[in-house]
């Protein structure tokens, strides 16, 4: 009992934390459609399939005796596009899923369809939630199908391992459940865009269970792709059903089916790799090459070529843990026929391919690191060029301000040179102005001549001269001095101040007086309302 309760808890029921997130998807981004849009459908077999497949082969053994019969001329051709090998139907309600689930078929296959990756599954979470508890689905089976839903971009590379259980309880009552996921690559309807976006990641998931308790095999194939639908109907009309191998037998035809599709992907990304590489070479580090670093400037088209490659060598990874957990699993179980069971022998080439598409990816990814690496050299040494250049520009500019300097200097000095001859100037000016100012003011001449002789004498008075020409020289000087201090330096000598407060003075009094002399009459005499 604690056994079974232990089995209950850890194999069938969803951990909280998976469930909760289910949750959160089916009533946020959204994961099933809506029954009210009338999109809603489970594509199932029909209850006689299988029979009806028989009786539609032996009439056609009978027709084809007849056919050999005719002329070429009385032949049929059909121009009908080719059918599910298998007859199925669409269920819409629920209670159309109940009244299947109910009759006595030994095989109920349900197939889950998606328009896009990105799109919602075309069942309603009602039809799910019916098929779950009717044909007891686990809900651990969530886990698989929990981010096929809409979404902006890709969320999950690789879905939950896959699991396997076989049991056989103290009754001897034998069952089986298998749940499996897996990721690939599928050709979408893009043009114009590069060779690798061509192709998008796809994902499906496969649900087996039997038991006693309920009849019959449950199938649920969600988003398969249509080329493994057929090879689907092919198997379960040939094959002998009712046995455990076959969830073995139907893995290994959807790996293979699948797996088809990764050697063109591969060529594509190797195709892109090249072109990419062949540009990059073309270019030179000086971005004098036939491909200039313009031309080179896709490393995030690289990025994203990048990513893919990532992307695909874990979903490789992933399949290939898989099959080899399926393998151990069903050696575990006996579901092998011994050494001569071809899908063992299946599963051992699938896994060497998948090794084999592994290596190529790593190399494909090794060399795109190589054509990056190279962009990041070229682009360094191309940053080194430009700083070279940088250089030499700036040694020529300082060889031109050098030059520039230095005839600057000899300006300077003939501008000094030039100075000092007018500061000689203007002192002779301004010793030779006060003498030529007083000679002027007095009329006086202090040099005559002799009358009694033809000789040239000074007068008595010519100490008047030295008086007063003396005196206002020195005071011209010193104003020159004063006034190229306060002009050149702004250096004011000390008695400044004292003229300065002089003006504020006078000039603060003005204004007293000239607002005393605008004020109105009507403030020095009072109104006539004062009497």
């Amino acid at each position: 009992m604690v056994e079974a309760a232990f089995e209950t808890a850890l194999f069938q029921e969803q951990t909280p934390g998976l469930a909760q997130a289910f949750d959160d998807v089916v009533n946020g981004p959204g994961l099933f459609t809506s029954s009210k849009r009338g999109n809603s459908r489970l594509e199932v077999y029909t209850a006689d399939c299988i029979t009806e497949l028989k009786r539609q082969r032996k009439d056609r053994q009978d027709a084809s005796a007849v056919e050999t019969l005719l002329k070429p001329s009385e032949k049929a051709f059909s121009l009908e596009s080719p059918r599910r090998l298998l007859a199925t139907q669409l269920i819409v309600h629920a209670e159309d899923l109940e009244n299947y689930m109910s009759t006595a078929t030994d095989l109920q296959v349900y197939f889950i369809s998606q328009r896009n990756s990105y799109s919602l599954l075309q069942t309603s979470y009602e039809l799910y939630s019916t098929l779950r508890r009717g044909r007891g689905v686990s809900p651990q089976f969530n886990d698989y199908i929990i981010y096929f839903g809409s979404r902006d971009n890709e969320v999950e590379i690789t879905p939950p391992a896959m699991r396997l259980r076989v049991s056989t309880n103290v009754s001897a009552v034998r069952s089986c459940e298998c749940m499996y996921g897996i990721r690939f690559v599928e050709k979408n309807t893009l043009t114009d865009v590069p060779l690798s976006s061509k192709w998008s990641l796809r994902q499906c998931a496969i649900y087996y269970r039997r038991t006693d308790s309920h009849k019959g095999q449950t199938w649920i194939f969600v988003t398969v792709p249509g080329s493994a639908k057929r090879r689907i109907d092919r198997y379960f009309a040939d094959s002998v059903l009712g046995s455990d191998r076959n969830v073995l037998e139907v893995v290994v035809l959807i790996v293979d089916t699948v797996m088809g599709h990764w050697r063109p992907y591969l060529v594509a990304l190797f195709s892109e790799t090249e072109s990419h590489a062949t540009q990059f070479l073309g270019a030179s580090p000086d971005n004098q090459g036939p491909m200039g670093q313009a031309d080179a400037s896709q490393r995030q088209q690289m990025m994203l070529l990048d990513d893919r490659m990532a992307n695909s060598l874990v979903a490789i990874k992933a399949t290939e843990n898989d099959l080899r957990s399926l393998m151990e699993r069903s050696l575990q179980a006996g579901l092998h026929r011994g050494g001569s069971d071809s899908a063992a022998l299946a599963i051992a080439e699938k896994l060497k391919e998948l090794e084999n598409l592994s290596l190529k990816l790593e190399a494909l990814r090794a060399r795109l690191a190589g054509v990056a690496n190279l962009v990041t050299n070229f682009l360094d040494l191309n940053n080194g060029f430009a700083l070279q250049q940088l250089g030499k520009e700036s040694r020529r500019e300082n060889d031109y301000m050098r030059i520039l300097s230095e005839r600057m200097h000899v300006l300077a000095e003939k501008n000094s040179q030039d100075a000092s001859a007018m500061t000689g100037l203007t002192i002779v000016g301004l010793i030779y102005l006060p003498l030529t100012v007083v000679t002027n003011i007095f009329s006086t001449s202090f040099i005559g001549m002799s009358t009694t002789s033809n000789t040239i004498i000074i007068t008595n008075d010519w100490w008047i001269l030295l008086v007063v020409a003396a005196p206002l020289t020195i005071l011209t000087l010193y104003a020159w001095w004063i006034w190229m201090r306060v002009k050149a330096y702004s250096i004011y000598p000390s008695w400044w101040k004292y003229v300065c407060f002089y003006r504020r003075s006078a000039k603060g009094r003005k204004q007293e007086g000239r607002l005393e002399n605008d004020m109105p009459v009507m403030l020095h005499q009072p109104s006539a309302d004062w009497y």
